[in-house]
């Protein structure tokens, strides 16, 4: 059944070429198929404007920020995450030797509650002055 399918596929796109073909030898241009404009993404646009306010260079992103984007917004079924501009800051102010949006979406879950140290982990919040005779809780 699949390979049916493919072949069907494989007959459509030839289809289409002859069309094409058939058109450059008449003389004619082939009329170019209308892009799809796509929706803004807030989530992506406010990373990139705190990238930009953080770094002071626009941010250049790849396809794999795109797709750990969309990951991370399919597994909290929300098209902005819970707190992602303080998920951002908190990235950004980590010292990490880069800073990608595909990074930050992969660890979203750390980010979130805070910043990480050069080390990669999670920043230890300011003592109580009794915390050496009570603990830290």
């Amino acid at each position: 059944m699949d390979k049916l399918k493919e072949l069907k596929q494989i007959r459509t796109a030839l289809k289409q070429q002859i069309i094409l073909l058939d058109a450059l030898i008449a003389g004619e241009k082939p009329e170019p198929k209308p892009r799809k404009l796509r929706e803004a993404d807030m989530a992506y646009e406010m990373w990139a404007a705190q990238f930009l306010e953080s770094r002071g260079t626009p941010y250049a992103e790849t396809v794999a920020d795109f797709v750990q984007l969309a990951n991370l917004k399919n597994r909290l079924k929300h098209p902005v995450p819970h707190g992602w501009d303080q998920t951002i800051a908190n990235y950004l102010q980590s010292p990490l030797g880069r800073y990608r949006l595909s990074d930050l979406c992969s660890r979203y879950d750390i980010f979130l509650s805070g910043a990480v140290d050069r080390y990669g982990k999670p920043e230890e919040k300011e003592k109580s002055q009794f915390s050496n005779i009570w603990g830290d809780k």
